[in-house]
């Protein structure tokens, strides 16, 4: 989807917690369609707060407007299936690291598409 509207020529910005490669997938679509803007932000999609901050920040940057947002972050832990371990004597908290990011992190950007922040 990025590289799509960014041969478009419109303003993208990826949001990724991985520096790394958020930073380079960035660089690389500017080189590749320069007449795009496009820009990296690192998120935690799962922290309200770190969301927050960014959704604004973005907002800010593309002229107080936001078209479109592709909640698309998730992961797969390896291992079990399950939240618990069931092999366990005493039970641990629930792993709830693939919850937060693939469900949580999806909730969160949809009830920012619905706020207008101010500038």
């Amino acid at each position: 989807m990025s590289r799509h509207f960014a041969s478009q020529g419109h303003q993208v910005a990826l949001l990724d917690v991985n520096s790394d490669a958020g930073q380079k997938e960035a660089e690389k679509l500017a080189v590749e369609y320069p007449a795009a803007a496009v820009r990296f932000k690192k998120c935690d999609v799962a922290s309200w707060d770190e969301l927050a901050a960014v959704f604004k920040e973005v907002f800010s940057e593309h002229g107080g407007r936001l078209d479109i947002v592709m909640a698309n972050a998730g992961i797969a832990e390896g291992g079990g299936v399950t939240v618990v371990d069931l092999d366990e004597e005493e039970p641990s908290p629930p792993r709830l690291k693939t919850l937060d990011i693939n469900l949580i992190g999806v909730i969160y950007c949809e009830g920012f598409c619905s706020i207008r922040w101010q500038k």
